[in-house]
């Protein structure tokens, strides 16, 4: 118990007024007083002023039963007296009597204790019971929190080592809650961006003030083989003078919530990318100008390279229906685009032709009029020339790649060729749903324009 000490605005109180109780009055007051055996009050804690009302200098002197004891509990009191002075520790809720005559319902620890004279005296401790109810839900509502919040939540000391970690945190980093206990969150989950954290929640100590939203992204040994998004905010925790303990820290996963939110953005783009190409490919009847638009709406958006290629065989005079398009006929480039100019696929031009080759993806494209992605086992089939083998190395570097028929009325006219990098995402499934629609529909342009300029 911390010694009373004055200030300017208290007086000096009497030799046997004791202080307030350290830590424990930030949290549970408790009021200290002593009886010696003829039951007079001879110490008087500043809290017992705080909660009964009576100053030391008042109630020194004076017989605790007559002044704190209501009177209907006299009785009990003088059996309570017998007892403690019998050598026993009494424990019990006893009404007290306020200066001003209400009752204050408190817990009581009634001990035995020597008076001034080496009598066999009483100190009694006690605490508002209003209080220890108080104390006893928010401990319970604290514990029912860390315990039962599916958010993630942590104490962490002004050294930014956890103190205190909930089931939620420690299943979102994949590391038991007692795992955390003593280590920064740089030693426990490296794979995100924990310097970063660490650095946000020294600033909420030195200034004091809350954050929110911050983002947490990266691998935790809860799921390594994915990223994960989190929400963070972070709070100083302070004690009742306002003095930082350390920061308040919690976690929601936020990773489906992003998905959602970016699958909801690329489907915006893949009808805006539809609508944009309804309205930039087709704005002439050139037939290589038509090409190039095909070429332009591909890339970057949705491809890294893009190459529109075209049946010698429906480039011919128009007389009367389109031919048949022959799965083994020849190709000519119309146009193309590659990302590399330094690459093989510099030499890839418009206005070459080529044989499609036998028995490849390439002919089952163009005689059946379905796309399908191209892997690398391809690569050595479609391109067989021995001048040819930088551009097979080079192609082999790419990381996706899909050949979609252009197919108009019913009629297979060519193809068109799209890639991705490495660097790039592969193509998914909505990828590729959309690259096919952009042809299928680019392939009556290409039409129109082929008899146009036929």
């Amino acid at each position: 118990m911390d010694t009373y000490q004055a200030t300017s605005e208290v007086p000096d109180p009497p030799a046997a007024a004791v202080g307030y109780a350290g830590v424990l009055s930030e949290l549970l007051p408790i009021a200290l007083w002593r009886e010696d055996a003829d039951g007079r009050i001879v110490e008087w804690s500043l809290a017992a002023q705080d909660l009964l009302g009576h100053r030391p200098e008042d109630i020194i002197g004076l017989p605790g039963s007559a002044v704190l004891v209501p009177e209907a509990n006299h009785q009990l009191a003088d059996e309570l007296t017998r007892r403690v002075q019998s050598g026993e520790t009494v424990v019990g809720t006893l009404p007290v009597r306020h200066r001003d005559g209400h009752r204050v319902p408190m817990e009581m620890w009634i001990v035995p204790a020597v008076d001034p004279q080496g009598r066999t005296g009483a100190m009694l401790i006690a605490v508002e019971t209003s209080e220890v109810l108080h104390m006893r839900d928010s401990l319970a509502a604290l514990q029912s929190l860390f315990t039962q919040s599916p958010i993630g939540l942590a104490t962490l000391g002004t050294d930014l080592r956890f103190l205190r970690v909930n089931d939620a945190l420690a299943r979102m980093n994949g590391v038991s809650a007692a795992e955390h206990l003593g280590k920064r969150l740089t030693e426990v989950v490296p794979g995100v961006n924990a310097a970063a954290l660490e650095s946000m929640m020294r600033q909420v100590l030195d200034r004091g003030t809350a954050v929110v939203d911050v983002r947490r992204t990266g691998r935790t040994p809860a799921d390594p083989e994915h990223d994960h998004t989190w929400s963070c905010s972070y709070a100083p925790l302070l004690d009742g003078s306002g003095r930082a303990l350390g920061v308040i820290a919690s976690l929601i996963d936020i990773t489906e919530g992003q998905r959602a939110q970016a699958d909801a953005e690329r489907a915006r783009h893949r009808f805006a990318l539809l609508a944009e190409a309804g309205t930039r490919i087709g704005t002439t009847l050139d037939l290589h100008q038509t090409a190039q638009e095909i070429v332009d709406v591909l890339v970057p958006q949705l491809a890294d390279s893009a190459d529109v290629q075209v049946l010698e065989a429906v480039l011919g005079p128009d007389e009367g229906p389109i031919p048949t398009a022959s799965a083994r006929g020849v190709l000519r480039r119309l146009a193309a685009h590659f990302p590399d100019p330094t690459a093989p696929t510099a030499k890839l031009a418009p206005g070459q032709t080529f044989q499609i080759p036998v028995g490849t993806t390439y002919e089952q494209v163009i005689s059946e009029g379905r796309p399908m992605n191209l892997y690398l086992a391809d690569i050595p089939e479609l391109i067989t020339s021995p001048r040819a083998e930088a551009l097979r190395t080079y192609l082999a570097t790419l990381g996706s790649a899909r050949l979609v028929p252009l197919v108009a009325r019913g009629t297979v006219l060519g193809a068109v060729a799209v890639t991705r990098t490495r660097e790039r995402e592969p193509f998914d499934e909505e990828d590729r749903v959309l690259v096919d629609e952009l042809v299928a529909r680019a392939a009556l342009n290409i039409d129109n324009a082929r008899m146009y300029t036929l």
